[in-house]
């Protein structure tokens, strides 16, 4: 059995910063992937560590191996990175020119809102989940965004079954998620198809409404978590945030 400490160091996995991305990089890349993946390059460079490997890539943003790769060759297309030699590496003069051709977009479109210079967060465990069960990293984004729209009285501690119904609010989430409106479609059929959201229309003409199924959200990722740490009990080991001290240390786990 673990101690406390033991828990919570295997909780930690879980309950670490958000991912976050920049919404005017998703919209300037035309991906939310690259927006992450470029945000979480510039946040490592800040704190002196390395220009991260596929390995880094899917433990600490949770891409698939094939995700890493695109992503990364998406990245060098747009000259966003530059490989030589075998070596990657940022290039700071194409991150400054995606910055000046993002913000020109964003001022040469009036459908677009400041949201899109705000960061949007994602939920590690929720985003663990979902694409356990076959998600993306999209339906955790629209699931975020579901959440902090939601009352108070429906949030994940309040014991109900659902969410009361809420208005669907396309626009704004395309605003600030910096994804397009087929993504956003898309999102909301991948969370609709694991039973996490219900819709329908009401009025006329007809709103589209949707309501969280809060007990499956609880269930499922009580469910990832039990998965989660009986892999912990059976290898012994968990591995330290990426942020903390020292970088990606193994922690030995005692019986």
């Amino acid at each position: 059995m673990y101690n406390d400490l033991q828990l919570a160091n295997a909780m930690a996995h879980f309950f670490k910063e958000p991912i976050c991305y920049n919404a005017i990089f998703a919209r300037a890349l035309a991906s939310t992937k690259a927006a992450i993946l470029v945000d979480y390059i510039l946040k490592r460079k800040s704190l002196g560590l390395p220009f991260p490997s596929i390995t880094d890539i899917q433990s600490d943003l949770h891409f698939s191996t094939h995700e890493a790769k695109a992503t990364l060759l998406k990245l060098g297309k747009k000259r966003i990175i530059t490989i030589q030699d075998g070596i990657r590496s940022l290039d700071p003069f194409h991150v400054e020119t995606l910055t000046v051709l993002a913000e020109q977009a964003h001022y040469a479109n009036s459908q677009l809102s400041f949201d899109l210079l705000t960061s949007v967060d994602i939920n590690r465990l929720h985003l663990q989940t979902l694409k356990s069960l076959g998600g993306s990293i999209n339906s955790a984004i629209l699931l975020s965004f579901l959440l902090d729209s939601l009352p108070e009285s429906d949030r994940i501690d309040s014991g109900k079954l659902h969410s009361e119904w809420i208005q669907s609010q396309d626009s704004l989430w395309i605003s600030m998620s910096g994804m397009s409106a087929k993504e956003i479609r898309s999102a909301k059929q991948l969370l609709r198809k694991l039973k996490l959201i219900e819709m329908k229309k009401v009025g006329f003409p007809g709103q589209l409404m949707i309501r969280l199924n809060i007990d499956l959200l609880c269930q499922m990722t009580w469910e990832f978590t039990e998965k989660y740490d009986n892999s912990l009990f059976l290898s012994n080991k968990v591995t330290q945030p990426v942020w903390s001290e020292p970088f990606n240390q193994t922690i030995p786990m005692a019986m």
